[in-house]
């Protein structure tokens, strides 16, 4: 599975929101449209086999190692699973492609109005 993994920094971390007092109707619309963004490009990344790895800067300033690690445990557990992927194949047989030329049935079918005269 590919990992994507992106430095967020314009945005706010949800634990710096809370300690904001957003008076700004603005601000507060702008947070909530970054929000419906992320969730549908991770929901959108998700569905093409990509898995989101979310690292805001600030734990990257407090623990880089820790945020190196969990980038690398998901690579190797992506790598785990893609060989175990393979190898499942392997087993499975090949499947056949269709035989022949393509019956009746296969033809597109050619729809017609007809009026009443």
């Amino acid at each position: 599975m590919p990992e994507v993994a992106r430095p967020i920094s314009l945005r706010l971390a949800p634990r710096h929101i809370e300690a904001l007092k957003l008076t700004s109707t603005y601000w507060k619309n702008k947070i909530a449209r970054n929000r419906e963004r992320d969730a549908l490009n991770q929901g959108l990344l998700e569905q093409a086999g990509w898995r989101v790895i979310r690292i805001w800067e600030h734990e990257v300033e407090a623990d880089p190692v820790a945020c190196a690690n969990r980038i690398e445990q998901a690579v190797r557990s992506a790598t785990v699973r893609q060989a175990a992927l393979a190898r499942l194949g392997a087993l499975l047989p090949p499947s056949k492609p269709p035989q022949g030329p393509p019956g009746p049935s296969a033809k597109p079918q050619r729809l017609e109005s007809r009026r009443k005269l």
